[in-house]
């Protein structure tokens, strides 16, 4: 299948998306699902004989190895052991019982690591639908689902920056998040934001806080408001970028009228 790239303008990528993933109801996830998939296909010259058979992470990430001039040494990581992938399939379920909208962003496929290191996770867009859980984020059932839903998150953003960038070309990795973390980029400080917009979402169920979690969605606000700021300063953002900042500055304010 061959796309006809101009309906992937930054212009009209949300619009065609109907929104933000995790933020947006009306998102349609299977949109950028085929966008993604047919972009990978043209990538590989459609070696591979289904659309689908490009959303497998082992599958996308043998594209990004063989396209990439550079790739970034993969994190320290093993296998997820049987009884800690059962652990995040129940911490999914348990999500999508609260969250039952979310069904089609939660069950693609995802390679779950667990990371060597000391992090709680990680992922990383050049590992596409790789997710790394450090051994701290099974510490607490609620810890393990905000993790899940903050990865996700960065996992779908990662899909649209596949097809259209949050940032000019060569910019520098030189911003700053509201947690102290130097040497950002436009795109890093985005997908923080957007974790902080679909965990806020996450502690929301039917139009009520999760009990004694107001200290978090307060945490989680002045984040995201950071993260907006930081964008707003920098002038490395591009179109789709800027369009990004702005849908997730609506939001806050939305979400703020609220409390």
């Amino acid at each position: 299948m061959v796309i006809d790239r101009l309906i992937m303008t930054p212009d009209n990528l949300l619009t065609l998306l109907n929104g933000l993933p995790f933020i947006d109801a009306t998102f349609k996830p299977q949109v950028l699902l085929t966008l993604v998939a047919s972009l990978r296909s043209e990538a590989d010259q459609r070696y591979l004989p289904f659309l689908n058979d490009y959303l497998v992470p082992d599958n996308a990430l043998r594209i990004y190895q063989r396209l990439m001039k550079k790739m970034p040494t993969r994190p320290e990581s093993a296998f997820l052991n049987d009884s800690r992938i059962e652990l995040v399939n129940k911490a999914i379920r348990r999500i999508l019982e609260k969250h039952p909208e979310w069904n089609a962003l939660l069950t693609i496929s995802i390679e779950w690591r667990k990371l060597t290191t000391g992090q709680i996770s990680l992922t990383n867009p050049v590992f596409p639908q790789f997710i790394f859980l450090g051994e701290s984020a099974f510490a607490d059932e609620l810890l393990l689902e905000e993790t899940i839903v903050h990865e996700m998150s960065h996992v779908w953003c990662g899909f649209i920056a596949e097809i259209i960038d949050f940032q000019k070309k060569n910019s520098l990795a030189k911003l700053t998040l509201p947690s102290g973390t130097k040497n950002k980029s436009v795109r890093g400080v985005l997908f923080a934001g957007l974790f902080a917009a679909a965990a806020i979402k996450f502690y929301y169920v039917e139009g009520k806080i999760f009990p004694k979690c107001e200290d978090r969605i307060a945490f989680l606000e002045n984040y995201l408001s950071g993260c907006i700021d930081v964008v707003h300063k920098s002038t490395d953002a591009s179109y789709l970028g800027l369009q990004i900042n702005n849908h997730l500055a609506l939001f806050l304010q939305e979400q703020r009228s609220k409390n």
